[in-house]
């Protein structure tokens, strides 16, 4: 009937959950049609944040601390997860839905690890007088720790010690490469409403070259380095006290690769009615339009399925880190990297994948979410265009 609006309740859309409320790849899409994702594993990660303000007199004070914590075991991906909440109505052919709390992951690892991240950051309000008053924030303190266990190489550490052949592995320039798990994983969260309906996801890898390990060939004289001073009886005294205690610094340039991929809702049906994505609105509304007028939507619909379509590309990268790792199991870094094809801005697509995502309409779970190419149903090619 011309005129009439029928409500779209809110509902929870995306892949299944880890079991413990967070995405999850080894329940993802497949990143790469026809190659299927791998569901050999187990992931999870939560995350907390507390914010604190005062205020006295001219100067206010805001604070925010956070954390997160997560668990990676086993080879998952490549794949992409993804989880938000759509609401909205449908009205003289026109399907509008308001998009939120998005939620999204996408990438492959392998390994069994560990890891923790917090931070604090606090801000101060100051005003001041200049014809009238003012005031801007300042940041005053901006921490991020981040620590790791790395339980597989920590497991053939002590194995090889037990069986005295540690001294048998070679070590070179690149130590510490190889650390597991291996992941190329990339996230974003309430990027939806401001990418205008687009979810981009940088998943990145790269191979750190240790430049510690250099100095302390050359240091031994087991190298040399023209031109270059080293102070020898110092970095063979912290080498050896690194050595001792099963620890290791580094740092050096970085090499690697990425993987960028972008995530939209190409097209909504509501029960068997299908609308055609019109546009994205500023705020993030998606706008479609019905595909087939001679159908009705029922006034009371019962599910809604959303075709998501994605494309991947690849750049590679480069950049510097520095990290320390403490009795061969706690790790804490820092990296910054950079795409070089990006800063030409020469992306190579591999192509646009679709997959489905249904649910029950108004239904706050996830458990009948997965239409088609789920890893947890050992499927990986279903409902894929070529494009």
């Amino acid at each position: 009937m011309a005129g009439e609006v029928i409500k779209i309740e809110e509902t929870k859309i995306g892949t299944p959950d880890s079991g413990t409320g967070g995405l999850t790849l080894c329940k993802g899409l497949a990143l790469f049609p026809p190659f299927p994702t791998i569901p050999l594993g187990w992931q999870t990660k939560n995350s907390s944040a507390l914010s604190i303000g005062h205020s006295f007199k001219v100067i206010v004070v805001k604070a925010s601390a956070g954390g997160s914590f997560g668990v990676q075991a086993g080879l998952c991906g490549p794949s992409y997860a993804i989880r938000f909440n759509a609401e909205g109505e449908v009205e003289d052919g026109a399907l509008t839905l308001t998009i939120k709390e998005d939620e999204a992951m996408g990438g492959i690892f392998f390994g069994a690890g560990m890891q923790a991240e917090a931070h604090l950051t606090a801000e101060l309000y100051k005003v001041y007088w200049h014809w009238g008053p003012h005031g801007k924030w300042k940041v005053v303190l901006d921490i991020k720790l981040e620590a790791g266990i790395d339980v597989l190489k920590a497991c053939l550490d002590i194995l090889m010690a037990l069986l005295q052949i540690e001294d048998m592995v070679a070590k070179g320039a690149v130590e510490g490469a190889a650390e597991t798990p291996l992941a190329m994983i990339g996230e974003a969260s309430d990027a939806y409403a401001l990418n205008r309906g687009v979810i981009e996801l940088d998943c990145a890898f790269s191979t750190p070259f240790n430049l510690w390990t250099i100095l302390v060939l050359a240091a031994l004289g087991t190298v040399e380095i023209p031109f270059v001073n080293v102070a020898s009886a110092v970095i063979i005294a912290i080498h050896e006290a690194l050595d001792v205690t099963l620890s290791s610094i580094g740092f050096g340039p970085t090499i690697g690769m990425s993987v960028p991929i972008s995530v939209q809702i190409e097209d909504v049906s509501i029960d068997d009615v299908k609308f055609n994505r019109k546009t994205v609105t500023a705020d993030g509304k998606w706008v479609g339009e019905q595909a087939d007028r001679t159908v009705q939507v029922p006034a009371e619909p019962k599910e809604i399925s959303f075709t998501m379509e994605h494309s991947a590309g690849f750049d590679f990268t480069v950049g510097l880190y520095a990290e320390l790792q403490l009795v061969e199991i706690f790790h804490i870094g820092a990296s910054l990297n950079t795409g070089i094809l990006g800063l030409f801005n020469i992306v190579p697509t591999v192509g646009h994948f679709k997959h489905s995502l249904k649910n029950t309409i108004g239904s706050e779970l996830l458990t009948a979410a997965c239409a088609s190419g789920c890893a947890a149903r050992g499927v990986g090619l279903v409902d894929v265009d070529f494009i």
